[in-house]
């Protein structure tokens, strides 16, 4: 049974396969706790988020270019099973999922070059293969239907990681064909933020693509450096959420860009450690 909490309702809870089994609730009261992205499908387009504790889905269903509204006479049902299903599909290994995200967001580059699926593409120094492997087995684990491929990069001395599959537009949280990562302010999912596990899997994916590990004087530093400023502040606090002591630096580079780098030097081994950071 689907009963109307307010005036407005536009989300539909599905604690199982069908529409029928969840409640609409309201579409403000979830963007507070929720990351929504969108995926065209058609005329239809669906918002979605994942209780990840509660194993719950959430979904919203629009017109393109009009309001939000709740005509489910829009989608079928078998329609919408199959996009739940789907979405679950994708979110099924959340450490896998929060690794990969990372790793997007450090070297990751969106595109859609066949007009019809999207590609993640992770650019990677041939002289880290246990990397380029680890990067491979995620990608595989979160997509086992899709292949994987290892192609030489036109940079030299680097390998290209991609896979195409349209759910990345689910699971990477920045758009394809709107703009790099960096105009459109790419941040970590609030999955993630929220979860210490899952917090570290990104961190891991996060400094292995964007950050260095180096001595200085005999101590272990590590650093993280990007031109993100949400993407930094994110980092900033999952790094003090795990009872890290970062320091933040900022300089202005010749193009105008602002580079930012996040230090740990106090106890980073114990850092590294932490988060299972490996680099080779």
């Amino acid at each position: 049974m689907v009963d109307a909490m307010d005036s407005k309702p536009i989300i539909v809870r599905c604690e199982g396969s069908s529409p029928s089994s969840g409640t609409i609730v309201n579409l403000n009261a979830l963007l507070a706790h929720f990351d929504f992205h969108g995926a065209g499908e058609q005329a239809n387009c669906f918002a979605w988020a994942r209780d990840l504790k509660a194993g719950i889905c959430y979904f919203a269903t629009m017109r393109r270019g009009r309001e939000p509204n709740l005509q489910f006479g829009l989608v079928t049902k078998s329609h919408l099973q199959h996009k739940i299903a789907i979405i679950l599909q994708v979110l099924d290994d959340k450490t896998s999922c929060a690794y990969i995200i990372g790793v997007a967001l450090g070297d990751g580059n969106l595109s859609c070059p066949n007009g019809r699926a999207t590609r993640l593409r992770v650019s990677c120094d041939k002289r880290y293969p246990k990397l380029i492997e680890e990067i491979k087995h995620s990608l595989s684990s979160v997509f086992p239907k899709n292949k994987v491929s290892l192609v030489l990069s036109r940079k030299d001395n680097c390998i290209d990681i991609s896979v195409y599959s349209n759910q990345l537009n689910n699971l990477i949280p920045w758009k394809v064909n709107c703009g790099s990562k960096i105009e459109q302010q790419a941040h970590i999912p609030e999955w993630i933020m929220q979860d210490s596990n899952y917090s570290k899997a990104c961190l891991k994916g996060l400094f292995q693509t964007d950050g260095s590990i180096y001595n200085d004087r005999g101590y272990i530093m590590i650093n993280f450096t990007n031109l993100i400023k949400p993407l930094i502040n994110d980092v900033y606090t999952l790094i003090s959420g795990l009872h890290h002591t970062p320091h933040l630096y900022s300089s202005v580079q010749r193009n105008g860009n602002i580079k930012y780098v996040i230090r740990v030097s106090k106890n980073a081994s114990e850092f590294i450690s932490d988060i299972g950071l490996t680099k080779s």
